[in-house]
């Protein structure tokens, strides 16, 4: 016992020992300039003691290093931390470690680098304790990395760089191979070679000029620059890279030439990318492929060598461009034009010529085909890209007009063969639009007939410049500036051909003066007179579009006029002009002026002058009417005549004044609301549109009596209001009270309209433009009507991306059908108590590129939202179709499969839909009995009768109907007995609550109550065996979900269960 009493003694002496000699290193350590800790060894490094400066390094408080309870792993990254337990190993020999570099990962989660050395102090217990010192190194390790970098680009710059000095000894009659072209040489042992050696390595297409430019050096001194293509590796190799040569010829002291020096260096990647821009230069930026100049460059450098055979010359128009444009936007148009330049592209051979020549105009152009194959391309691409845009109640169907020409008969070159073309297609646009035709055909076949009429109803057959008076015509139809505008196309004619001054006047009804409206003049005159007399009778009694030029005598008469009226500019010599008929008979005239005395007009110059002296009318007829129009503005005061609001534009330049004559604006939000009736054509289509009418005069009365700070009626049933509130809550708040009450009163009136407003509001914070705010503001109204929201919903910032997003999937759509991007997969159902597979559901997939497969709810709206999804449907259920007839063939069962069918095909009474589907059917075998339309629940409530009028065509052709996702929707179960559906598929979030507290009786009551009117319950979601069981022992016969299989492709399912 004694004993006992001793050793426990003994044992708290060298407990207080070892915890007095802990406290004098803590002391000693704790203040010193460097990082200390110390470290406890064993299983792992824990960390004993930390001083202040590793504390300041690390970010930690020395309080965490307490009770050794941190491990150095969870201080040191992951990456570094094998070279700590070395230090540790290399300690317990007897030894110091060698110092070190390692990461320390702070506190807040940054990386500091710092020097590290270990040592043992002390063993307790036989476990070793390491004193470990360290010291921050980080700007250090910036400074070296910086330094790396440096030194990695110099490195990187010397590996690229491909200058080879050229030094040509002409006595020796051999070259110095500099080190860096060794590695281009045979032999690389070898450091000279002779002037045949150097050819040869030439490309045989460089050699000749090569050899004449260095044969030409050896005569005389000069300096001069050579590019050639040089070969990379033995003869063999085959692999030659662009250089440059910049050579100087040197002579002796005897005037002979002695040496070539030079530099040469590689510019393949230069000549890349010149090639590149080139092609860039080449293509239209929107579709990527040819645009107009280089189409017609093309084509024409074709016909010039190509003598024989038969080409054909498509123009392609889109049918109703501007109203697509006009209802949907300019976003949907370029979609629309890149997916039909897609079309094209993928329906002809990639030999065939296809361009963009026009705002909605495309050519192709094909070679050696015949009449048969041209008009069977024509027939099939029109066939092919018809399609419906559908939204916010617009449908318009793409259709294209197309018109071809045939080499020989139209024409040899492309500008013949564009314009009979062209004509050609003008022909089938005003009889019909959507079809083709060949030039020479007429409404009874004499198209070549009406076209040669028309040229000869031409009264000057002058050959004018296509190219300029296109652009001309596309900045008149493109002018937001009509004043501007015609100020920039005077200023094109004058410099392209070479002009000293272009203008235009208008004369007045007496016809003694003439008014200068615009002018242009390369000399900087400001002409001082705006109203002239007129003083040449000539032009005056000329004919509309006729060009007459002065005389010198006329001319040298008016100088002193002129110079008078030019400010006593240098004097204009040489004057040109073409009259022109604008707005109700009314003339004016488009002068052009040169100070070249005697100035001859080339036929190409006085040909473009009269074209475009009709543009320049246009330009005067458009003034005028704006100006007729803005004072018909001006007296509507700015308002919408029916509601009495704000027009649009008038409510832009209201917003800013109110906002900037605010006092204190810092004190209140601001925020501008846009508001729509939902299901607004309900009142018009029933009751009439003055009723209608007097919806939108009540809300505008409404928002008056609200005292917002001003309100807009935009179009239709859309508004905008701008309001001023202490928070944003209180904006919201009365947001949500003015549709609730709004709201009441059109369900007292119209209690079968599902009448609602649907309210996006955008904060207005920052300096963002009027237009990125009513964007905002669009997009939170969009998704309130999506998410039937009533109560208004505020625009945050994931809207904007979701809506790019949706952009970018609609794009891509049509081309990503055709690489074969969508997959089938195939979910199996199962029978709930045999836990065997009696069918199973199609859906689709897409493969994204790197992201993999994007779920359904990625793309399914965006496609909804532009009606492609439409076309997705039934490329899954081609898809099925094709599978089964595989199936079918090699001898396996067929079951029921189904396959899901969006909103957008009731639309306008589905029979596009039913049409389709019998066209569809008609190409397979198979009979629709093995096919189950699926439908969703929210149809029934928004189409219910289109919806009953499919379904049962759908039914008499054989088909079984699913009503998907029931349960979801606001339908009742009486809609049940109205349409003709084989089976109800209860939606998974049902199936979730089956096992929490009473929601199971719930479930298993809806599902008595449906079994009484339909045949067949699928319960979607089951993933637990206890949701099996559950819906086993209460009546439920099928189901699926991912406790039988996730959905599989198409493959994948045939192996595993056909």
């Amino acid at each position: 016992m004694a004993e006992f009493n001793k050793e426990e003694i003994d044992y708290k002496d060298q407990l207080r020992q070892s915890e007095r000699e802990r406290k004098d290193l803590k002391n000693i350590i704790y203040e010193l300039p460097v990082g200390l800790i110390t470290v406890k060894g064993g299983n792992e490094l824990t960390i004993d003691i930390a001083n202040h400066e590793f504390c300041r390094m690390s970010g930690y408080r020395s309080a965490d290093f307490s009770m050794e309870k941190m491990c150095m792993a969870q201080l040191i990254h992951m990456e570094d931390y094998m070279m700590f337990e070395d230090a540790a190993e290399v300690c317990r020999r007897g030894k110091t470690s060698d110092e070190f570099e390692a990461r320390i990962v702070t506190a807040d989660q940054n990386v500091i680098w710092a020097m590290f050395q270990f040592q043992i102090y002390t063993y307790r217990s036989a476990v070793p304790y390491y004193l470990v010192s360290c010291w921050d190194i980080t700007e250090r390790k910036k400074m070296e990395n910086e330094i790396m970098l440096v030194n990695e680009r110099y490195r990187m710059l010397e590996e690229v760089s491909n200058d080879i000095v050229l030094d040509y000894d002409v006595k020796k009659q051999q070259f110095e191979i500099p080190e860096c072209y060794l590695k281009f040489a045979e032999n690389k042992s070898v450091k000279y070679a002779g002037t045949e050696e150097l050819y040869g390595a030439i490309h045989p297409d460089d050699r000749e000029r090569f050899q004449k430019m260095f044969e030409t050096a050896l005569q005389r001194e000069m300096k001069g620059t050579a590019e050639y293509r040089l070969r990379q590796g033995g003869k063999e190799s085959g692999k030659y890279a662009y250089f440059r040569t910049y050579y100087q010829s040197i002579a002796d002291y005897d005037g002979k030439i002695s040496h070539i020096i030079g530099r040469s260096y590689d510019i393949s990647t230069e000549r890349a990318v010149r090639e590149k821009l080139l092609r860039e230069v080449q293509l239209d930026p929107l579709t990527r492929i040819y645009n107009k100049t280089a189409s017609g460059e093309i084509v024409d450098a074709f016909l010039e060598k190509s003598t024989q055979g038969t080409h054909v010359l498509y123009v392609i128009d889109i049918d109703d461009f501007k109203k697509i444009n006009d209802t949907f936007g300019h976003t949907v148009g370029d979609m629309v034009i890149s997916d039909i330049a897609t079309l094209i592209r993928e329906q002809f051979t990639d030999e065939a010529v296809v361009g963009r020549v026009g705002g909605d105009e495309f050519m192709v152009f094909v070679k050696d085909t015949s009449l048969q194959e041209a008009e069977a391309k024509a027939e099939q691409l029109c066939t092919n890209v018809q399609k419906t845009l559908s939204g916010d109640g617009a449908v318009i169907v793409v259709t294209l007009s197309v018109g071809m020409a045939m080499t020989g008969k139209d024409g040899y070159d492309y500008s013949t063969l564009f314009e009979r073309a062209d004509h050609a297609m003008y022909h089938i646009k005003k009889n019909g639009k959507n079809h083709y035709g060949f030039a020479g055909e007429t409404e009874e076949g004499d198209c070549e007939g009406k076209y040669r009429t028309e040229e000869k109803e031409n009264r000057r057959n002058l050959v004018a410049d296509k190219e300029f008076l296109n652009t001309a015509f596309s900045l008149l139809s493109h002018a937001r500036d009509i004043n501007g505008s015609l100020n920039v196309l005077l200023e094109q004619i004058g410099r392209k051909y070479q002009m000293n001054m272009v203008s235009v006047f208008e004369y007045a009804p007496d016809g003694k003066n003439m008014l200068l409206t615009n002018c242009w003049s390369d000399m900087g005159q400001i002409y001082e007179k705006n109203i002239l007399p007129i003083t040449w009778p000539k032009l005056m009694k000329a004919e509309v579009g006729e060009f007459v030029q002065t005389t010198p005598k006329w001319q040298e008469k008016r100088k002193k006029e002129w110079l008078e009226w030019s400010g006593n500019a240098i004097p204009i010599q040489s004057i040109a002009a073409v009259k022109f008929e604008y707005s109700n008979g009314k003339t004016g005239c488009i002068d052009v002026g040169s100070v070249e005395q005697g100035k001859q007009w080339r036929t190409e110059e006085i040909g473009t002058i009269c074209e475009l002296s009709r543009v320049v009318a246009v330009f005067v007829t458009l003034r005028e009417k704006m100006q007729e129009d803005q004072q018909a503005i001006h007296k509507l005061k700015n308002r919408d005549r029916l509601t009495g609001l704000y027009n649009m534009e008038a409510f832009r330049t209201k917003l800013v004044q109110l906002l900037e004559a605010e006092e204190n604006p810092q004190e209140n939000t601001y925020a501008l609301t846009m508001v729509d009736v939902n299901n607004f054509s309900y009142v018009n289509e029933n009751f009439g549109a003055e009723m209608g009418d007097s919806i939108l005069k009540e809300f505008s009365r409404l928002l008056e009596r609200k005292k917002v700070m001003a309100a807009c009626r935009m179009y239709s049933d859309y508004f905008l209001v701008l309001s001023r509130g202490k928070s944003q809550q209180e904006i919201r708040r009365r947001v949500k009270e003015g549709n609730e009450e709004f709201e009441a009163k059109l369900q007292e009136r119209y209690p079968a309209g599902g009448m609602k407003l649907s309210a996006g509001i955008c904060f207005l914070s920052g300096k963002s433009s009027f237009e990125t705010i009513l964007e905002s503001a669009n997009l939170a109204r969009k998704y309130a009507k999506e998410h039937n929201i009533t109560s208004g919903v505020v625009y945050i910032e994931k809207m904007r991306q979701t809506r790019d997003e949706q952009v970018l999937i609609a794009t891509r759509f049509h081309a990503a059908i055709q690489r074969g991007e969508f997959e089938m997969f195939l979910q199996p159902k199962f029978r709930l108590k045999e836990n065997t597979i009696y069918g199973a559901e199609a859906l689709a997939r897409w493969h994204f590129g790197e992201d993999g497969y994007l779920q359904p709810n990625r793309f399914v709206p965006a496609l909804e939202l532009m009606g492609y999804i439409k076309d997705l449907d039934f490329f899954i259920l081609e898809q099925l179709l094709k599978y089964m007839t595989k199936w079918k063939k090699s001898g396996k069962s067929l079951f029921t499969i189904s396959t899901n069918f969006s909103r957008k095909h009731f639309e306008n009474g589905g029979e596009a839909f039913l049409q389709r589907m019998h066209e569809t059917m008609d190409k397979y075998d198979i009979d629709p009995s093995y096919i189950e339309v699926e439908v969703t629940e929210s149809v029934m409530t928004e189409k219910l009768e289109d919806l009953k009028h499919c379904m049962i065509e759908l039914a008499q052709m054989g088909f079984r109907i699913a009503i998907d996702d029931f349960g979801t929707g606001y339908s009742s179960l009486s809609v049940l007995y109205e349409i003709p559906a084989n089976v109800v598929k209860i939606d998974k979030s049902f199936t979730d609550k089956v096992m929490v507290d009473n929601k199971g009786e719930f479930v298993s009551q809806m599902g008595k109550f449906i079994r009484a009117a339909k045949e067949e319950i699928v319960v979607e979601g089951i993933e637990t065996e206890e949701q099996r069981q559950f819906l086993e022992s209460h009546g439920f016969e099928y189901g699926q979900g991912y406790l039988f299989d996730r959905p599989i492709p198409a493959d994948e399912f045939e192996r595993k269960y056909l």
